[in-house]
């Protein structure tokens, strides 16, 4: 029965609705710190960050939530208020865990932390400059605890449970509908490795 639940594309269509319909809840918040921001005067000096810790899947696998490897879940909006600055895109791979380090710097504070993350302010002030190529992905809980590593161009996840392992080229799968760590085995240890590695196992 629960299979058949998660396979209704309208089961998830009314969920997706009804959490769009809390959105414009957020948006009003958002836009009055904003409008005060103005008012006050502020700009000059105000720094924002605008965020989310996960994105949300609404049937894609045939899933629902936000505790998987896949880009729906992973891939989150990530803005920046800097004063004086134009609007631009930078095309870099940054998290949740570079927003620490990036106010603690912001702060002027000089103390060493033990951050997982990297301040974004080297990153702002020259595009070139040198940053990290991949990101560790994980998920801690009852049955669903994966460790994962993506790139700019591979998905690898390890479900330390079972030692199953999944593997995805998204640039030929942009859709990750393929596992392919069985055929990709040098990748898949070298990713794996990888993993292990920022997680300490």
């Amino acid at each position: 029965k629960s299979e058949e639940i998660r396979s209704n594309a309208s089961f998830h269509a009314a969920i997706r609705a009804d959490e769009l319909r809390q959105l414009p809840t957020i948006d009003d918040v958002v836009g009055s710190i904003v409008d005060v921001i103005a008012r006050e005067g502020l700009q000059p000096r105000t720094w924002g960050i605008f965020t989310s810790d996960n994105g949300r899947l609404w049937g894609e696998h045939r899933l629902g939530g936000k505790v998987y490897a896949y880009e729906e879940s992973i891939r989150v909006p990530f803005r920046m208020m800097i004063p004086e600055s134009p609007a631009s895109t930078i095309d870099a791979l940054v998290a949740n865990i570079d927003v620490a380090p990036t106010l603690a710097a912001l702060a002027g504070d000089k103390l060493r932390h033990s951050f997982d993350g990297q301040s974004l302010l080297p990153l702002l002030e020259d595009r070139r400059a040198s940053w990290r190529t991949g990101v560790l992905v994980e998920h801690f809980g009852p049955g669903r605890r994966f460790d994962g590593f993506r790139n700019a161009r591979w998905t690898y996840v390890l479900w330390p449970s079972t030692g199953h392992e999944e593997l995805y080229d998204r640039r030929r799968d942009p859709y990750q509908l393929t596992n392919i760590a069985g055929r990709e085995v040098g990748v898949a240890a070298r990713l794996r490795e990888r993993t292990e590695i920022l997680t300490g196992s």
